[in-house]
């Protein structure tokens, strides 16, 4: 089954000991023949021996674990050099249906727009729900910091390097808004996480957001590096 045009779209994927899921969200991939990125973070599991095994999947490897922002940036450093008319970053954990990515494509397409963002059924973290609102109302962004997220190459080539503030994958989405670049955001549902999140516990996954959405607010109201 092959419903877009292979050069047309590239998915993202950073991942980190993610071998119980990756499997099935490749497979599901290559049933819509979409070309895809794989940024292994230095995974210590067979994340990477997976995705060596697949259709369609470029594999870069970090020999360390960098985190999640630097993962984001090695692909998007990556695919910039490339052809894509699109790029969506989706995570690795089989929360997100790849099914979505077809409608962010044709959403994409049929408004003429620089960003598609998703907004989530459902937050794993009360943090994340309490700036989803606060960001709705300030920044009209519903949800910042979702996964899933699709780019029009050649409209945020000039805002990269991707994340130099470790905002979650969010910098970029923030440099668009304020360059008023056309953002849409499309409601999806997620499945719940199974095991650690690619933050680790919840603590420290709570301290993580909290700390990028201070920084967000900061900006915002004070320094406006995002410009």
């Amino acid at each position: 089954m092959k419903t877009l045009n292979n050069s047309e779209v590239c998915i993202l994927i950073p991942a980190f000991n993610e071998s119980l899921k990756i499997n099935h969200v490749l497979k599901k991939i290559n049933e819509f023949e979409i070309s895809t990125l794989v940024v292994d973070d230095g995974s210590t599991d067979d994340t990477a021996e997976i995705c060596k095994h697949k259709r369609n999947i470029i594999l870069i490897e970090h020999k360390d674990n960098l985190g999640y922002e630097k993962a984001l940036n090695t692909g998007f450093n990556y695919l910039s050099k490339k052809n894509f008319k699109y790029i969506v970053t989706l995570d690795a954990d089989d929360q997100i249906s790849v099914n979505d990515v077809l409608k962010f494509v044709k959403l994409a397409n049929d408004e003429g727009l620089d960003l598609v963002v998703g907004h989530r059924s459902y937050m794993n973290r009360i943090s994340e729900f309490i700036f989803s609102v606060i960001s709705r109302f300030l920044l009209d962004l519903k949800d910042p910091f979702c996964g899933l997220k699709l780019y029009k190459l050649n409209s945020i080539k000039d805002f990269l390097p991707f994340d130099s503030y470790n905002l979650i994958g969010s910098e970029l989405l923030l440099r668009s808004k304020y360059n008023n670049l056309k953002i849409a955001h499309l409601p999806i549902k997620i499945k719940k996480r199974e095991g650690l999140s690619r933050f680790g516990n919840n603590m420290y996954g709570e301290y993580k957001v909290i700390k990028a959405s201070f920084f967000i607010l900061i900006n915002h109201f004070f320094n406006n590096k995002f410009m």
